[in-house]
């Protein structure tokens, strides 16, 4: 169970697909405890984990009942950033702040553009919208841009009321100005 803390909760995944397929007991059970709706949840399942293995604990019923819609929801997710993802000049971008699709796993995008080094997404909730920037964990070679500067401009953008700052066009106006620095 420690191997899987580390990797879970450090990122440690080999491989794109080893984090999105979600097909270990370890990161089916980490989706429920993440993502399932019902309050004090992880209080009940994480008492079980220190005398049941973790291919039990995904047939908990209080796990299971969780596991399948969370699942289908991650298999549209996937779908979902297939068809909204642009990837250009190594950077992946794409809007869902549309869609209630919070929470998606972050590593989809990578599986879906291996090829890209930075992503920058735009999501939203009922009570915030976030814009997310990140590196992909298995393609740094190139990496060698500052995403806290980047996130800076983005910050100033929605301080000074951009009513655009959200934008794909604007990140991408943002991302410009930001290479030619």
């Amino acid at each position: 169970m420690i191997h899987w803390g580390d990797i879970i909760d450090g990122a440690q995944y080999a491989t794109p697909q080893a984090a999105v397929e979600l097909a270990e007991p370890a990161t089916q059970l980490a989706l429920v405890i993440e993502a399932a709706p019902e309050n004090g949840l992880p209080a009940q399942i994480i008492p079980e984990l220190a005398y049941r293995p973790l291919s039990e604990m995904v047939k908990l019923p209080l796990v299971a009942k969780h596991l399948g819609p969370l699942l289908e929801r991650h298999r549209k997710s996937i779908e979902i950033l297939r068809e909204r993802i642009e990837a250009r000049d190594g950077v992946i971008f794409f809007d869902v702040s549309d869609l209630d699709l919070e929470g998606y796993n972050k590593f989809i995008p990578y599986l879906l553009h291996p090829e890209c080094v930075y992503s920058v997404s735009v999501s939203a909730s009922a009570v915030r919208a976030k814009v997310s920037l990140g590196t992909n964990p298995w393609n740094q070679a190139t990496a060698n841009q500052n995403l806290a500067s980047l996130a800076e401009n983005l910050a100033a953008a929605a301080i000074r009321g951009s009513p655009r700052f959200l934008s794909i066009p604007a990140i991408c106006h943002v991302r410009a100005k930001w290479r030619a620095a």
